[in-house]
């Protein structure tokens, strides 16, 4: 995951880099007589594009960080919870076998009953347990239920296609079927595909 991070930060800065640098270039050719009314346009239409860019690299590097914290921060600790409540009811189901083994060779009245006073007091401690953790479970699920099918769905990375073929169009005086198809279905990746292929 921190890889991941670094080569978001590194074309961070390189998009911030290019987009600066067609800004700058821009403006100075915007004082050259003739070249400003051709050179002037592109450098500014290619600075917007490394911005649009730009915006949707710091928007992953932030779905980056969050999902991060998310794993640290709530699913890991879960989890690590969740398997120290599994070894603590293991061991007491070891314990448990291995007094009923030794009951079941010693016969005398005694040992069960010292046995079930035992094992009676640690029961409700089970049952309150088990009621608590099946009250938990419809909340577990809803929240499972909420994580989205398609998790390999990007928004910020669909937000620049559509960003993309709206500039396209726009940029456009000849606009084809196809691409008003697109602009039309947008929200409708199956649609696009379908349109585009």
């Amino acid at each position: 995951m921190n890889l991941d991070v670094q080569v978001l930060e590194w074309r961070k800065k390189l998009l911030q880099d290019a987009s600066d640098t067609s800004f700058g270039w821009a403006g100075i050719l915007f004082f050259v007589p003739g070249v400003n009314l051709i050179a002037t346009p592109i450098l500014i239409a290619k600075g917007v594009k490394k911005d649009e860019q730009l915006v949707a690299v710091k928007e992953e590097v932030d779905l980056v960080y969050r999902a991060v914290q998310v794993v640290e921060l709530s699913l890991v600790p879960s989890i690590d919870e969740f398997i120290n409540s599994l070894v603590k009811i293991c061991g007491f189901f070891n314990d448990l076998a291995n007094e009923l083994s030794i009951l079941a060779g010693n016969h005398q009245e005694n040992a069960r009953i010292t046995h079930y006073k035992k094992i009676k007091a640690k029961a409700d401690e089970i049952v309150k347990a088990c009621r608590y953790y099946m009250c938990k479970i419809p909340d577990c699920e809803t929240n499972l239920r909420a994580i989205p099918n398609k998790h390999d769905k990007n928004y910020v990375q669909e937000w620049l296609l559509r960003k993309r073929i709206n500039t396209e169009i726009d940029n456009n005086d000849e606009v084809t079927l196809a691409y008003w198809g697109i602009k039309l279905f947008a929200s409708d990746e199956k649609l696009i595909n379908l349109i585009a292929n």
